[in-house]
């Protein structure tokens, strides 16, 4: 799922470290999850974990990348694997997805790759679809489901029965889940002040090296937009914020657009009113989650849910009659807005 580009205001980008308030900010980046790393961090002295963050980053990974033909979950999707309890990694993803499919009543499905790959935004070989064989679509829906997949307790282990065409897909949120494992890495070691972003979900509490708020610009949902153009800036702290639209993972054939959010339920591409989505939520796994339910949803099923579930706040990005941008936000987000 393509998250919008987001920028730190007031960060001194320019250097590796500075102090603030007799603390010592260091900044770390690198690549993970087919996408980009920046992470920002407080301790009283400089110390460079980047060699923990990376192994961290390097087992999460090996348990839930499609994308890697070895791991815990590829090898789960190939019925490999019937015992899912011993990988921690997965089962917190798995029981996240639940949790998001059942609040946003499967709008968000963790078992929609054959959909994905169909359409050319999935591990297999990207390319665009020029015929839509209707056919192949549906044949590839009746692998989508959550009802096709089987859950079975013994002995205190967890056993999984399905298809081997039944394809289990973390995409939705396991960029948030590895921001939140490196917060908690980073709390472990008494940070009490960082930013943690993997290809723009963002986490953040404390101050920046300004001593305020973290502060992150939300992307103007526009294809034409330049990487420094934001809708709007807000501020973070003790939070987590994804974001997730349609107008820059997308292709055209014709005059026919496609992106990248799958509709389960049609098995098509969904491009409904919603430009995009930002959602805060105590975990970043749970914003990536619902900003991903909420892009299918669309505006009124989105609203209807908004009000449903109590934790999270949301913004919803559409285009008026004039094609100016409006947004749909709930209080708590309005109230963390800087501009």
């Amino acid at each position: 799922m393509f998250k919008y580009a987001f920028l730190l205001l007031g960060m001194l980008w320019g250097c590796t470290t500075a102090v603030q308030q007799d603390l010592a900010y260091h900044r770390i980046e690198g690549r993970t999850m087919g996408t980009t790393y920046n992470i920002t961090y407080a301790t009283p002295t400089p110390l460079n974990w980047k060699n923990n963050i990376d192994s961290l980053l390097v087992d999460i990974n090996n348990s839930v990348s499609n994308y890697i033909d070895s791991s815990f979950v590829s090898r789960v999707n190939r019925n490999e694997i019937e015992v899912i309890s011993s990988d921690t990694h997965f089962l917190t993803n798995l029981m996240t997805s639940l949790e998001v499919h059942r609040h946003s009543e499967g709008y968000f499905d963790p078992t929609v790759m054959p959909l994905v790959n169909y359409w050319g935004f999935g591990y297999e070989k990207k390319v665009a679809v020029t015929y839509v064989d209707s056919i192949e679509v549906t044949r590839r829906r009746n692998y989508v489901g959550m009802d096709k997949i089987v859950f079975d307790t013994l002995n205190g282990e967890i056993y999984i029965r399905k298809d081997t065409a039944v394809n289990i897909d973390f995409g939705g949120i396991a960029k948030g889940y590895g921001v939140d494992q490196i917060c908690q890495f980073l709390e472990k070691k008494g940070c009490a002040n960082y930013m943690v972003e993997i290809g723009g979900e963002v986490r953040a509490k404390g101050k920046n090296t300004s001593g305020q708020a973290w502060r992150i610009g939300i992307s103007t949902p526009k294809p034409e937009a330049l990487p420094t153009d934001f809708q709007n800036v807000i501020n973070l702290d003790n939070i987590a914020m994804a974001s997730s639209g349609n107008y820059r993972n997308y292709y055209t054939v014709g005059e026919k657009m496609y992106g990248h959010e799958i509709n389960p339920f049609t098995g098509y591409p969904e491009m409904n009113e919603l430009l995009g989505v930002s959602v805060l939520a105590p975990s970043c796994i749970l914003a990536d989650g619902y900003a991903t339910a909420f892009m299918v949803m669309g505006m009124e099923r989105s609203k209807a849910l908004m009000e449903k579930i109590s934790g999270i706040d949301v913004a919803l990005y559409y285009s008026d009659n004039e094609g100016n941008i409006q947004a749909y936000m709930t209080p708590g987000f309005k109230a963390s807005l800087l501009r």
